[in-house]
């Protein structure tokens, strides 16, 4: 039998919008000293839909986890949808509206589904749109460095050191 596959097929680097948020959550960890964290969970996978939810992460706080954002993409990668709460949206001068594919899952899933998956409709009210990789970065640049973002990390750090030594569990 003949491969009729192209040669590069497996050489092809393609750099997923889940990867570059997953990079940018170990860099956190390493600015903090690991007292603050970052970690980005798969909300949903379903019907050629990815979700994906970016958490600020404070391990000796009962592993307390904080959603700061969600994005939103199909098989293609392109374009990327980024919800986000109102005190976010309104720094990042978002747009406020659900986009007919969260409309279409929350008629798809109960509330109660939609909580499960860390996707609160209040949480999601403000949208951002990435049409390609260079949008991308520039939007998780801004959400990053966010005065939210770093309210959230501050006052996670600052009741990380509140923790005695003795309760840290590394």
């Amino acid at each position: 039998m003949i491969n009729l596959w192209p040669d590069n097929v497996s050489k092809e680097k393609w750099a997923s919008p889940v990867s570059l948020l997953r990079e940018q959550a170990r860099f956190l960890g390493d600015q903090t000293k690991n007292l603050v964290t970052a970690e980005v969970g798969t909300a949903s996978i379903e019907d050629e839909v990815f979700l994906y939810n970016f958490y600020i992460v404070a391990p000796t706080l009962n592993n307390y986890h904080y959603r700061l954002f969600s994005i939103e993409h199909n098989i293609e990668m392109y374009p990327v949808t980024f919800y986000m709460d109102e005190q976010l949206g309104n720094e990042l001068n978002a747009m406020k509206k659900k986009p007919s594919n969260f409309v279409d899952i929350a008629a798809a899933a109960s509330r109660r589904q939609l909580t499960e998956m860390g996707f609160k409709t209040n949480h999601n009210e403000y949208t951002k749109r990435a049409d390609n990789e260079d949008e991308f970065i520039k939007i998780v640049g801004e959400i990053l460095k966010s005065v939210r973002a770093r309210q959230v990390i501050s006052s996670l750090r600052s009741q990380a050191h509140a923790v005695p030594e003795e309760d840290i569990p590394f």
